[in-house]
């Protein structure tokens, strides 16, 4: 239960999954995903998503004594928002629109009426937002960012997981460690993030992900690159495996309330009705 996959991955469905019915409740309790992420192609129209949604939350409560499952998807606004391009519910601008204007108020309100409509629909998990500081300005997200300033950044995303999340939809933090500081499309081939704990510290881990004040939310984490890390484990070894490094990293663990295996745990919703 601790992925959220593609309708498509759940129900072995060799097209695009526009409703769920007996191979979706079939795929559901054979295999009891945590949830699923839904993408442009699963959408068609308000009735029609409602309705996909319903179903499998409901077949998913059947399978696992009451306990749903996440229903997500990508709306961040502006370039990337499923919903806006496919239903027309809402329009907005990209991220780094609201934070060039230090639009606090107005992306709380665009983070609210995401979470209405998501809510309205049947989802209740919204990988979004981008809270990623623009670094490097050949990164892969450009405008998708608030702001090249890591307070701009964080204040931002702040005002818009509130608002999201004042609905009852769960907001994400993404893409940590930072994907903005990267070179390169990570849909398209590896990027490589080569920064130390401090410099993430300076940037990257911001005060709201340790700001208890927000509560709980979701990070949405890069993956790891192994081949690389096998490669250089004696360099990296070397340069960050130390006891400060150590300390630094649990003292911001503690802040944040996350302790290793208790992670998943932490983050799982109870009980999705």
């Amino acid at each position: 239960q601790l992925f959220i996959v593609t309708p498509e991955e759940l129900t072995h469905f060799s097209g695009s999954v526009t409703e769920a019915g007996n191979m979706t409740k079939s795929a559901v309790e054979t295999r009891p995903v945590g949830g699923v992420i839904y993408f442009s192609q699963n959408i068609e129209s308000w009735q029609q998503t409602y309705q996909m949604l319903y179903n499998t939350q409901q077949y998913a409560q059947e399978a696992n004594n009451g306990v749903g499952m996440f229903t997500a998807i990508d709306e961040e606004g502006g370039s990337v928002a499923r919903i806006a391009d496919k239903l027309g519910l809402y329009s907005s601008y990209d991220m780094e629109y609201y934070g060039k204007k230090e639009a606090y108020e107005e992306i709380y309100n665009l983070g609210n009426t995401i979470g209405t409509c998501m809510k309205d629909l049947g989802f209740n998990v919204n990988f979004a937002p981008v809270a990623d500081v623009n670094i490097n300005s050949d990164n892969e997200l450009g405008s998708r960012i608030f702001s090249d300033d890591p307070q701009i950044v964080s204040e931002m995303a702040a005002q818009f997981v509130m608002g999201v999340e004042d609905t009852g939809v769960s907001a994400t933090l993404k893409h940590f460690p930072g994907l903005g500081a990267g070179e390169g499309n990570t849909h398209d081939d590896s990027v490589l993030i080569n920064r130390s704990y401090f410099e993430l510290k300076e940037n990257e881990i911001s005060e709201l992900v340790e700001d208890e004040t927000y509560g709980w939310f979701i990070i949405k984490r890069l993956p790891v690159d192994m081949d690389y890390v096998e490669e250089n484990m004696a360099t990296i070894r070397d340069e960050y495996d130390t006891p400060r490094i150590n300390q630094l990293y649990e003292a911001t663990a503690k802040k944040m309330e996350i302790v290793y295996s208790d992670i998943y745990e932490k983050i799982t919703i109870d009980s999705i009705k």
